[in-house]
């Protein structure tokens, strides 16, 4: 649908200039409606289970203080200690928890990421995203913080944990890459909206031979190790603080964009 409007142009002397506009329709195919209505949920897809509705800091210590203890265990010769906290990039020692990476493993310095499986409501997808991966920078770092990476996936079948080579599915996060680190995304198929399926696709990607992942374990969500992380004193005395409180069984991200 096409038209015309009268645009002024000041200058010495008044001229109107004509500008074309043209006006498009966006048309919904019917049978992508009910997928638009009832798009897949986080809530729906994990209830009210603590690892859901934690922080994203505090799952990712928690998980990275499980596959640790795992490590322990298929590693049991290994010397585990903590990481060398070192200096920032402003020249200042960092505290135990800014330390470049999270624990060592024979003299090897270990980083262990974490992302929950979570719906991409423009791609129509099914992911997950691990961020704050500090790989090599030109001009600012030669060598990545660290000489193991180790990813947990977090879903309602529980946490998958995988070892990983440096460039499988890596990106870059825009202008922030430098300072903030790298990406490493991995998506189901679009349009599959059951979460099984899903994830089915993401752990056969990653157990596929050529692309450098090696499970390591998997822990389900009724695991004792991972209920006893949950219900550390901190975590029950915050369950506890905010108890029946509307909008506290809602991860920060969902209660943030209820709120906007």
């Amino acid at each position: 649908m096409a038209g015309c409007m009268l645009w002024p142009m000041f200058g010495s002397s008044t001229r109107v200039k004509a500008v074309q506009f043209t006006r498009t329709v966006f048309v919904v195919p019917a049978a992508q409606v009910p997928q638009l209505l009832h798009a897949p949920s986080e809530t729906e897809l994990y209830g009210k289970h603590p690892l859901a509705i934690a922080s994203p800091k505090r799952r990712g210590d928690v998980l990275a203080n499980i596959t640790r203890s795992l490590m322990a265990s298929w590693r049991p010769n290994a010397v585990i200690e903590d990481a060398e906290v070192g200096m920032g990039v402003n020249d200042r020692r960092r505290g135990q928890p800014a330390a470049a990476y999270d624990w060592k493993a024979d003299g090897q310095r270990i980083e262990c990421k974490s992302a929950m499986m979570s719906w991409d409501s423009y791609k129509a997808q099914w992911k997950f995203r691990f961020t704050a991966i500090k790989l090599p920078v030109p001009l600012l770092r030669k060598h990545a913080e660290f000489d193991e990476l180790l990813l947990a996936f977090f879903s309602p079948a529980g946490v998958h944990v995988y070892c990983r080579d440096l460039a499988y599915r890596v990106t870059r996060h825009g202008k922030v890459t430098a300072t903030r680190g790298f990406c490493v995304v991995v998506p189901a198929k679009r349009h599959v909206t059951c979460w099984e399926a899903a994830l089915d696709g993401v752990l056969q990607q990653l157990d596929s031979d050529g692309n450098g992942c090696r499970r390591m374990a998997h822990l389900p969500l009724s695991d004792s190790r991972l209920v006893e992380a949950l219900h550390e004193k901190s975590a029950r005395q915050c369950l506890d603080i905010f108890h029946d409180v509307p909008l506290a069984d809602l991860n920060p991200i969902q209660r943030g964009l209820i709120i906007q």
